[in-house]
């Protein structure tokens, strides 16, 4: 082949390459409209593209979410200082028991056959409280020693 033939040679190859390319960047765009299209359509984008009110909702709605997560941020990171601040005065007290209450030994752990690390004990209700059997869920039981 002459030096011409293969330059006309390659001139066609590349002409042939470019319709190709073309033609399918054209199909690729074709079908990326058609689906961004439909996208939009089903869940509400199109209407926010083609509706400036809708478009402005958006932002309210957006701001609306961001108050309120900065406001929940807020109450979140206060609660966390309470209890930060609740447990220094603890530790500052001593660490005295959170709750005390006055109580009866039903059973201790430590004197059964085998011995247990537990104990079963009875709250004593405070002076002037009477405690009402009939509204007690819990049915009493007879403890059997041995």
């Amino acid at each position: 082949m002459s030096t011409d033939q293969v330059l006309a040679h390659g001139h066609d190859l590349a002409t042939k390459v470019s319709l190709l390319f073309r033609k399918r960047a054209e199909f690729a765009q074709q079908q990326y409209k058609e689906r961004l299209a439909k996208a939009t359509a089903d869940n509400g984008i199109g209407e926010i593209l083609g509706n400036p009110a809708a478009a402005a909702k958006v932002w309210t709605d957006w701001y609306a979410y961001a108050v309120d997560a900065t406001q929940r941020s807020v109450l979140f990171w206060d609660t966390i200082r309470q209890r930060g601040n609740n447990y220094v005065q603890h530790m500052q007290a001593g660490l005295p028991p959170v709750l005390h209450f006055d109580y009866e030994t039903v059973v201790d752990g430590r004197k059964l056959e085998r011995p247990v690390n537990y104990a079963l004990v009875r709250i004593v209700p405070p002076a002037g409280v009477t405690i009402d059997p009939k509204r007690r869920k819990v049915k009493n039981y007879q403890l059997v020693n041995g």
